[in-house]
């Protein structure tokens, strides 16, 4: 996105305008650094154009570019993804490796608890509750 100024064509100037009378202008308040500020103050003098302008295109142009670069990742990522669920489209593999996990490690998982036999060394809270629930 080009700067514009005194001197960019009336068509682009139209144009410009045309597009942005359609959308919603909202107000918002900015930290400036210093620097930065002295920065966009000099620019504004030298071609002519309100800081608002300056710092609309300029984020307008990193937003276009952050959107370029994240779609660009995404699609290899998903590109990776779909090359995962061609190779194995069921997870039969990914479901056998995660059994043989957990039965491997079943003797000595604490998450698995202990098994025991509810009718002996029953106590009586248990005798009462399964009372009330009529077992």
């Amino acid at each position: 996105m080009a700067l514009m100024n005194k001197r960019t064509p009336p068509a682009q100037k139209h144009a410009a305008r045309a597009s942005a009378s359609v959308k919603t202008v909202t107000a918002s308040s900015i930290r400036w650094n210093p620097e930065v500020k002295a920065g966009l103050e000099a620019m504004r003098q030298v071609v002519n154009v309100p800081v608002n302008k300056l710092v609309n295109q300029a984020v307008a142009e990193f937003v276009d570019r952050q959107a370029r670069i994240l779609e660009s990742e995404l699609e290899g990522v998903l590109a990776n993804l779909r090359k995962y669920r061609k190779a194995d489209p069921k997870f039969k593999a990914a479901i056998r490796r995660t059994a043989a996990a957990e039965s491997k490690y079943a003797a000595v998982d604490p998450a698995e608890g202990v098994a025991f036999d509810t009718r002996e060394a029953v106590g009586p809270t248990t005798r009462k509750v399964k009372k009330l629930l009529g077992t």
